[in-house]
């Protein structure tokens, strides 16, 4: 697909670029991957080489749209909880054309969230981990934080297709505090698409 033509071209500029960089800053970056595990998307740490986190913290930068140099090694992130309000369910919409996932408290304009949801599936499913995709890097506007939800159905429908005909399913979401080329834990949420 073209996902994955994209993911391969990111894999191969990463390890062309890793090979390019100065034994000092593959150094830095073989320290940084050992002291920071990263999450799985199920939660769970696993710590990776230098290179795959090399790979990894530029990919997230460059989906985030992140000008950081990409030998420059992430510093700690200040994560910020309740930017998804999760006790809110997911506004799935056919005839308002919408999904809407819910701000919390948290939320601030200029925040990046990374959504990673389903297409229509079964409402009786609850794990839906493995048939997620990334959706979007999105940006958290003003006016987002003003209407206190995003509206993610473009991105959605560009990857999955038209909500039309897809009353009664489920769309299941995963998003992710982005920052310095890092993602904070899964907030999730989810929603029957409604008429």
């Amino acid at each position: 697909t073209v996902y994955q033509e994209e993911a391969r071209d990111r894999l191969t500029q990463y390890s062309n670029e890793w090979r390019g960089l100065t034994e000092e800053e593959r150094l830095a970056w073989n320290e940084w991957a050992a002291t920071h595990p990263v999450l799985d998307r199920l939660g769970a740490a696993k710590v990776l080489t230098g290179a795959q986190a090399y790979t990894k913290i530029n990919t997230n930068r460059d989906l985030a749209g992140d000008a950081t140099a990409n030998a420059t090694v992430p510093s700690e992130p200040a994560w910020v909880s309740l930017i998804i309000d999760t006790t809110a369910p997911l506004a799935a919409d056919i005839s308002d054309d919408e999904i809407l996932v819910a701000l919390g408290a948290g939320a601030a304009a200029g925040q990046v969230v990374f959504f990673f949801a389903t297409g229509p599936i079964s409402p009786g499913i609850s794990n839906y981990f493995n048939s997620e995709r990334l959706i979007a890097a999105h940006t958290i506007t003003e006016g987002e934080v003003t209407a206190e939800a995003i509206d993610i159905v473009a991105e959605w429908t560009s990857r999955f297709g038209a909500l039309t005909g897809q009353a009664g399913r489920k769309i299941g979401v995963h998003a992710y505090q982005y920052q310095q080329g890092q993602l904070g834990a899964a907030m999730q949420v989810s929603g029957n698409i409604v008429a």
